[in-house]
C-alpha cells in the first residue's frame, strides 16, 4: 500500500482550534510584541505633542491671516491657504489618535 505525503484534514492538529488558540505565541515573542507596541505608542505620543503644538500655532496663523485680510494687508487666498493647512493638520491629528492604541490592543489580543 502506498502512503501519501499529505495527511487528511481530520488529522491536522490545528483544524479544531479557533483563531484565538491558534494564534498563541511563545511567551517571549508575546512580551516583545507588546513591548514594541508600547514603544510605538511612546514615539507616537511624542509626535502627537508636536502635532498639537503645530495645530495651536496654525490656529493663531489663521486668526492673524483673517486680521490681516480685514485690514487690507493680505488677500483672501492667504486666509484660505492658512485655513486649508490648519484643516489638514487637524485631520492628520484625528487619524493618528485612534491608531496609537490599536497596535497595542492587537499585540495584547493576539497573545491571550
Amino acid at each position: 500500500m502506498l502512503r501519501t505525503q499529505r495527511k487528511p484534514s481530520w488529522l491536522n492538529k490545528s483544524s479544531g482550534r479557533n483563531k484565538f488558540t491558534h494564534s498563541r505565541k511563545h511567551p517571549l515573542a508575546a512580551v516583545k510584541e507588546v513591548s514594541d507596541a508600547l514603544m510605538r505608542i511612546e514615539k507616537t505620543t511624542q509626535r502627537l505633542d508636536i502635532a498639537f503644538s503645530r495645530v495651536e500655532a496654525l490656529e493663531h496663523t489663521v486668526e492673524n491671516a483673517a486680521l490681516l485680510f480685514e485690514n487690507g494687508v493680505a488677500n483672501y487666498l492667504e486666509v484660505i491657504t492658512a485655513q486649508g493647512i490648519l484643516l489638514q493638520s487637524q485631520l492628520d491629528l484625528s487619524l493618528t489618535l485612534p491608531l496609537t492604541s490599536i497596535g497595542l490592543w492587537e499585540a495584547v489580543g493576539n497573545n491571550l
